[in-house]
C-alpha cells in the first residue's frame, strides 16, 4: 500500500468513527427535542429550561452508559493511527 492509500483509509476510518459517535448522541437528542417541542406547542409553555434540562440529563446518561463503547472506538482509532506512523514516515 502506498502512503496515499493509507492516509485516505485513515481519514475514512476517522470520519466513520466521528459519525458513529456523534450519531449515538445527537439522534436521540433530536428526538427528545422534537418531543419536548411538540409538548411545549400543545401546552403553550415557553420555558427555555424545559427543553434544556431533559437534554442535559440525557447527555449525562448517554455518556454514563455508552461512554465505554465510545471511548473504545476512539482508542481503537488512535491505536490504528499511531501504529501507522512508522510505516508512513518511511
Amino acid at each position: 500500500m502506498t502512503n496515499d492509500i493509507l492516509i485516505f483509509d485513515t481519514i475514512k476510518m476517522a470520519m466513520s468513527v466521528t459519525g458513529s459517535i456523534s450519531t449515538m448522541v445527537l439522534v436521540p437528542l433530536l428526538v427528545i427535542g422534537l418531543i419536548i417541542a411538540v409538548f411545549q406547542a400543545a401546552t403553550q409553555i415557553n420555558e427555555a429550561s424545559l427543553s434544556f434540562i431533559p437534554k442535559l440529563i440525557f447527555i449525562f446518561f448517554a455518556v454514563l452508559f455508552m461512554g465505554d463503547m465510545l471511548l473504545e472506538q476512539l482508542s481503537e482509532l488512535f491505536r490504528y493511527v499511531f501504529g501507522l506512523i512508522p510505516s508512513i514516515a518511511k
